[in-house]
């Protein structure tokens, strides 16, 4: 396909492998694919593509409690050895940052903390490399890579934080951030997003 930076102008033809997007739900972050902890998302934003109510604001759910804010899916069948990587579109709320963790994975280091505000990466675990990449009105798309060292399961958490090297924060139902288009995929980089509703594609 032709491919364009965030301004409009012609980058030239873009040529790509064929790859999977193993979430099952990339868009529909409200429902039950996607667990979550202390989290409410709410299909109601104005996505990258600019459509109206395609994006989700993630926001933290009022509870007074001050633990981790985050939603999950699950990911299953990987082979030791094998590259994988995650990605998510995200754009600043009233918070600026964003986490990306392979969670359950038998890695140590396997987050990655990324300011969404300012299109740069924070801390990057040891067993992750990261990307943020600028797509224009204030989204950008983040992503993790990792090896995998056991054929376990395990899951995806995308996660908000008040601050750049994490830190919890008080739940009083008016901290979020806004998310789209969350891809799972076997390489070593994020391939252009494919849509997944039901199942992978």
């Amino acid at each position: 396909r032709i491919e364009y930076d965030a301004d409009g102008n012609l980058l030239g033809l873009l040529i790509e492998q064929g790859r999977t997007n193993q979430f099952v739900q990339s868009e529909k972050f409200t429902l039950s694919a996607w667990g979550r902890a202390r989290a409410v998302p709410v299909k109601d934003a104005v996505g990258p593509t600019g459509v109206a109510n395609s994006a989700v604001t993630m926001s933290d759910n009022a509870s007074g409690n001050s633990s981790t804010v985050y939603i999950q899916e699950t990911v299953t069948g990987l082979t030791t050895g094998n590259d994988y990587t995650a990605s998510v579109f995200a754009k600043k709320g009233t918070l600026d940052f964003l986490g990306l963790k392979a969670a359950s994975l038998g890695l140590t280091g396997g987050q990655a903390y990324i300011d969404i505000a300012n299109g740069t990466l924070g801390n990057v675990g040891s067993d992750v490399t990261a990307t943020i990449k600028d797509y224009g009105n204030g989204w950008y798309r983040c992503s993790i890579t990792f090896t995998a060292t056991s054929d376990i399961a395990g899951s995806i958490r995308i996660q908000m934080w008040e601050q750049i090297d994490g830190g919890n924060f008080l739940h009083d139902g008016t901290k979020n951030i806004l998310i789209f288009g969350a891809q799972f995929e076997v390489g070593g980089f994020p391939t252009s997003y494919i849509k997944t509703s039901g199942s992978t594609a």
